[in-house]
């Protein structure tokens, strides 16, 4: 397989070294079959460095699609649950619960941004998916 590996005239002349050691005919049908598997093995490193682009690609591609889905449901969230306001003429409790309420709904697209874009281990993923299923209950 080293062979395979090689280059131009480094792998002419390894390929030259065994015909050497056989007949014209069979010589020439190692020959022809060296060259088969050279253009192979070439062509499986170029694909090998061309995985690397396209995995790197997918996933800033990934990335970048769960980002603007991220933001767009973050949008309709916003409209669904939208900050307090606070009528003419309220009291300072009012005004109070309503930014304790603005406050911990930022506090929870700050959660959400996390578990979406963060690491997950197995036991954060369950109990993302318990409070998941315990809010829609």
């Amino acid at each position: 397989m080293v062979v395979l590996q090689m280059k131009g005239r480094q792998f002419a002349e390894a390929v030259s070294d065994v015909v050497d050691q056989l007949t014209k005919f069979n010589g020439d049908e190692f020959s022809r079959l060296a060259r088969d598997a050279h253009k192979v093995v070439m062509a499986a490193e170029k694909a090998g460095e061309n995985s690397e682009e396209f995995i790197q690609k997918a996933t800033e591609d990934f990335k970048a699609r769960t980002r603007a889905t991220f933001d767009e449901v973050g949008a309709e969230y916003g409209q669904l649950f939208g900050k307090a306001e606070n009528p003419e003429g309220a009291d300072d409790n009012l005004i109070a619960a309503n930014q304790a309420y603005n406050e911990a709904l930022e506090g929870v697209s700050q959660v959400a941004e996390g578990i979406a874009f963060g690491a997950l281990d197995d036991r954060s993923m369950s109990q993302v998916a318990h409070e998941s299923a315990m809010f829609r209950f």
